[in-house]
């Protein structure tokens, strides 16, 4: 029940008390201490949600920092003597955020880190000859050093005897451990060495990290 000290002295006696509407009750301990409580607990739950949402935002800014892309082509022609895999020298930098390729006849992209890449690539032959039944060209992806996955095989059922210009590219994934080494390699069986294209749009090669 209310105090009468509560409330002015000029309405302390038990009839204006009894009569009194327009006073607020003040809360009693329990309920101010309950309030209090209340309080606290929210700012302690809103202070939480702010750091989880500080470590998403600070975990996605990682993960996107760790994000990396790599585009070259080939200005120079690439000599591939018959039944030999030839890695394809791709000399010409777009973006390579990782510098992580180092161009040559031994042309190889090294893996920053453990990952799964994304390779795409794409090479024209500048005339290559054919002439007997089953001549075949092909590309494929090798992994430190070892014959990995071919991305595409062109084979002749017919004896043409002509100088082509085809065409053999791909895509794939590559599960990479940190200082893997990637290349390029294409292949023909046919009547004599061929040679590629000296030209950015025809052959090229892209890689990312998708994860």
């Amino acid at each position: 029940m209310l105090a009468r000290n509560f409330l002015p002295r000029h309405i302390q006696r038990r009839d204006d008390f009894a009569t009194c509407r327009c006073f607020p009750i003040p809360a009693s301990n329990r309920t101010r201490n309950a309030m209090i409580k209340s309080s606290r607990i929210a700012k302690s739950i809103i202070a939480a949600s702010l750091l989880c949402l500080a470590a998403i935002s600070a975990n996605a800014q990682g993960l996107l920092n760790n994000q990396y892309v790599a585009m070259y082509g080939a200005t120079t022609a690439t000599t591939v003597p018959v039944d030999t895999w030839t890695i394809i020298n791709f000399n010409s930098k777009e973006a390579d955020t990782a510098n992580a390729v180092t161009t040559g006849t031994g042309w190889y992209f090294a893996a920053p880190d453990a990952a799964y890449l994304s390779v795409q690539t794409s090479v024209q032959w500048n005339g290559i000859t054919t002439g007997g039944t089953g001549y075949y060209d092909a590309i494929a992806i090798f992994k430190n050093g070892t014959f990995f996955k071919v991305l595409q095989t062109v084979y002749q059922w017919s004896a043409m005897g002509i100088s082509i210009n085809s065409t053999v590219g791909g895509s794939t994934l590559v599960a990479v451990q940190p200082g893997d080494l990637i290349d390029v390699r294409i292949y023909h069986h046919s009547g004599a060495s061929g040679t590629t294209f000296n030209n950015v749009e025809r052959s090229w090669i892209s890689i990312s990290r998708v994860k």
